[in-house]
């Protein structure tokens, strides 16, 4: 069964089950930790998801001269050549496209070359960053979240502009997923990460974007795990 807004909004709180003023009031902790948490980002049985200021790129896939994004600018028309550091490169995508192909053979990714896994990290400026939609990214969520007893999370990317991302467990935090663990399951700690494939040149702001959601439903008491 989902858990409703109020559910949800209780769940993230301490709560007590005895008079406060009792000698030894009975505390709880909270059951859904949402860290930073706003409560005009909690919907009818969701809460939204925001992109962190920072994303990566596969070093290997981004031709020469060719910036990772574009910086946006409020009230200026963007074009082609803006995808490019100079006017130099520019002209020789007008002369050689296929070079700046994704689907060129030049841009092989083998995963069992380090080389073409090494990623590059850049972080989102202040005013937004239009993302090239034949480059494919990955980012993490701007919230930190964990679930306790039997709460069970889901994290999708159907919020937004979040039809685009795909989100999973970040597994390489401290406090990650265990990686036995199936996403989404009970007992996750951690941010979540995200395969930003887009279809069109896409703008995301830091700490802004919508880019998905995290529902929670109630697993059944046999899974309890505190």
């Amino acid at each position: 069964m989902l858990l409703t807004k109020s559910a949800i909004l209780m769940a993230t709180k301490t709560s007590l089950d005895d008079d406060p003023s009792a000698p030894t009031p009975n505390y709880y902790a909270p059951e859904i930790i949402i860290a930073p948490f706003d409560e005009k980002h909690l919907n009818e049985n969701w809460y939204d998801l925001h992109l962190s200021n920072k994303i990566k790129i596969c070093f290997s896939m981004l031709p020469e001269g060719m910036k990772p994004f574009i910086e946006y600018e409020e009230g200026k028309t963007f074009g082609m050549s803006d995808w490019f550091e100079s006017g130099h490169y520019s002209k020789m995508f007008r002369q050689y496209p296929e070079y700046y192909d994704i689907r060129n053979p030049c841009r092989l990714f083998d995963p069992s070359n380090p080389k073409t896994r090494e990623t590059v990290e850049f972080e989102i400026p202040a005013a937004g960053a239009i993302l090239n939609p034949a480059i494919e990214y990955s980012g993490m969520t701007l919230e930190y979240t964990e679930v306790y007893n039997r709460i069970l999370p889901r994290a999708n990317g159907t919020g937004g502009i979040g039809y685009n991302f795909k989100l999973h467990p970040c597994p390489d935090r401290a406090t990650a997923v265990d990686p036995r663990r199936d996403p989404g399951d009970t007992g996750i700690c951690g941010s979540w990460t995200m395969d930003l494939k887009i279809t069109r040149p896409t703008l995301v702001k830091p700490n802004e974007t919508v880019v998905g959601r995290i529902l929670y439903e109630i697993y059944p008491a046999s899974n309890q795990i505190r």
